[in-house]
C-alpha cells in the first residue's frame, strides 16, 4: 500500500497514457536534440537549459521553452534531482545512439517507444482513427471520446479485478479525477462559467473557441509526431493517410489483444501490476519493441546475437551512456539503445533475453569488461548499475 502511494503518479500515468495539455509537444525529433543539449551542459538548472533551448530552437518565448522541458520529462528523457535536471536512463540511450551514428530509423524507434510508454493510448488511438477513411466527426471529438471510454473501461476493470478495497478506491479516485479534467476541458458550459480556466487562454475567446483550441492541442502535436516518424503522410490540407508502417504498428498491437471495444488500451507495466496486487503479465516494454519492429519490416523476429556481436555493441555504446562524471552506466540505457537499433532492422530483443546475454558476456569477457569500465585512482571502478554479475 505504501508503494502504491509513493508511486501514485506513475500509476496515474498508466491508467491513461496521455500527456496533458501543455506547450512544447510539437516536433518529436526536438527531444533528440534536447537530450544532447542537456548532456553537453551536464546536470543543469531549468534556467540554464531554457537558455539553450531559446538559443538553439525556434520556440515562442521562455514559457514555450519550459513546456519543451516539461514534455521531455513526461516522455521520460529527463528527470529532476533537487533543483537540477539530469538525463534519465532513456535519455542517455537516446543521446548514445545519436553519437554512434545510428540511423534516423533507430532514433525514431526510441522516440516512438518513449511516446508509447507515456502517451500510447492517445497517440495510438489517433492513428487508429486516421486509419478510418470515413471520418465525419472532428478528430478532436473522436479522440477525446476514445480517451473517455478508456477511463470508463478502466473503472469497470478495477471494480472486477482489484480485490483490495483501499487500492481499488485509490484507482477509482484517479480515474474519476482524470474523467473530470477531460470532460471539463470540452464542456462549453464550464468554459463559460469557470473563469479560472482563462489563465491559459485568451479571455476574448468564446467557449467554442476554447474547446476547439483544446481539441487542436490534443490532435495536432500527436499528428505531427506520427508524420515525423513516418506513420502517416499528409495528402493535402487536413487530409492525412496512414502509411503501411502505421498499419503494421496498429496490427501488431491489435494482434496482441490491445483492442478493447473501439479503443486501443495498453497493458500495465510489471511494476504497476505488482503495486496493484495483480498477477504478472507480459512486459509492455517488450510488447512495444515488438510492435515497433513489426512496423519497419512487416514482421518482428527475435534477435539472435553472438556474444562477440553483443560485446562489440556494449563497447561502442558504453562511453556515451556513462553517467555524468562517473564511469558507470545503467543497464536500461544499454538495453534501450540496443533495442532501438535492432528494431530498425525488424528485430526485437526482449528484456529477459537481454539479461541472459549480459550475464554471459560478463562471464565470457571479464577482463575486457573490467578494462572498459576501469576508473583511475583509489576508488577502483564502478560496476554497471542494475546488474550484478
Amino acid at each position: 500500500m505504501l508503494g502504491l502511494v509513493q508511486q501514485r503518479a506513475r500509476v496515474r500515468g498508466e491508467l491513461s497514457r496521455r500527456i496533458g495539455y501543455t506547450n512544447g509537444l510539437h516536433d518529436i525529433f526536438r527531444f533528440a536534440r534536447l537530450v544532447t543539449y542537456l548532456h553537453n551542459i551536464g546536470p543543469a538548472s531549468v534556467t540554464s537549459l531554457r537558455s539553450v533551448i531559446l538559443e538553439r530552437e525556434a520556440v515562442n518565448g521562455p514559457k514555450y521553452a519550459d513546456g519543451v522541458i516539461d514534455v521531455g520529462r513526461a516522455l521520460g528523457f529527463l528527470h529532476k534531482a533537487g533543483n537540477k535536471l539530469m538525463l534519465s536512463d532513456k535519455g542517455y540511450a537516446l543521446y548514445a545512439i545519436q553519437q554512434t551514428n545510428a540511423s534516423n530509423e533507430s532514433i525514431g524507434a526510441l522516440l516512438l517507444h518513449a511516446v508509447l510508454e507515456s502517451d500510447g493510448e492517445a497517440t495510438l488511438n489517433l492513428l487508429d482513427i486516421l486509419a478510418n477513411a470515413d471520418i465525419s466527426t472532428s478528430l478532436g471529438e473522436l479522440l477525446v471520446g476514445r480517451l473517455l471510454s478508456i477511463l470508463t473501461l478502466r473503472e469497470s476493470w478495477a471494480n472486477q479485478n482489484i480485490e483490495s478495497k483501499l487500492v481499488r478506491d485509490i484507482i477509482l479516485q484517479e480515474l474519476s479525477d482524470s474523467k473530470r479534467r477531460l470532460t471539463t476541458a470540452v464542456d462549453m458550459d464550464r468554459k463559460q462559467t469557470q473563469s479560472w480556466s482563462a489563465y491559459r487562454e485568451d479571455r476574448s475567446f468564446t467557449p467554442e473557441q476554447k474547446v476547439e483550441r483544446f481539441y487542436s492541442h490534443t490532435v495536432n502535436p500527436r499528428r505531427g509526431w506520427l508524420k515525423d516518424l513516418g506513420y502517416i503522410r499528409q495528402q493535402s490540407g487536413e487530409d492525412y493517410r496512414v502509411t503501411e508502417s502505421g498499419r503494421r504498428l496498429l496490427s501488431a498491437f491489435k494482434e496482441e489483444g490491445c483492442c478493447s471495444g473501439s479503443a486501443l488500451v495498453l497493458p500495465f507495466s510489471a511494476e504497476v501490476t505488482q503495486l496493484l496486487g495483480l498477477a504478472p503479465s507480459d512486459d509492455p516494454k517488450d510488447l512495444c519493441w515488438q510492435a515497433i519492429s513489426s512496423s519497419f519490416l512487416g514482421s518482428a523476429s527475435p534477435a539472435h546475437l553472438s556474444l562477440d556481436e553483443y560485446f562489440r555493441f556494449i563497447e561502442a555504446i558504453y562511453p556515451h551512456v556513462k553517467f555524468h562524471v562517473f564511469n558507470e552506466a545503467a543497464i536500461e540505457s544499454i538495453y534501450d539503445a540496443m533495442a532501438a537499433q535492432l528494431a530498425a532492422d525488424g528485430k526485437y530483443l526482449d528484456r529477459s533475453s537481454f539479461s541472459d546475454l549480459m550475464e554471459s558476456t560478463f562471464q565470457e569477457f571479464p577482463d575486457k569488461i573490467y578494462r572498459m569500465r576501469q576508473r583511475h585512482g583509489r576508488s577502483g571502478y564502478i560496476a554497471m548499475k542494475g546488474f550484478v554479475p
